[in-house]
């Protein structure tokens, strides 16, 4: 039996979260939850692409990573 498809959806906060995961490389998840304040299972939702941020937090975590909301969130859409 084969997996279904995933939704177009899911694609796209699983390509988010392989954004974020690149876009914090070996900086502690605990760094960037204590700069942009919100809690690591929170972070570890976004980078696994199992919830996607609301727009204030996006807009810190650009602010974080010094990128824009557009590259970080919505790039190849």
């Amino acid at each position: 039996m084969s997996k279904p498809e995933p939704e177009k959806g899911c694609e796209r906060m699983n390509d988010n979260g392989t954004r974020l995961r690149e876009a914090r490389g070996n900086t502690p998840r605990k760094e960037v939850c204590a700069a942009v304040g919100i809690s690591r299972s929170a972070l570890m939702m976004y980078e696994n692409g199992k919830r996607s941020p609301r727009e204030p937090i996006k807009y810190r975590l650009a602010k974080y990573y010094h990128t824009t909301v557009g590259e970080l969130f919505y790039a190849g859409e």
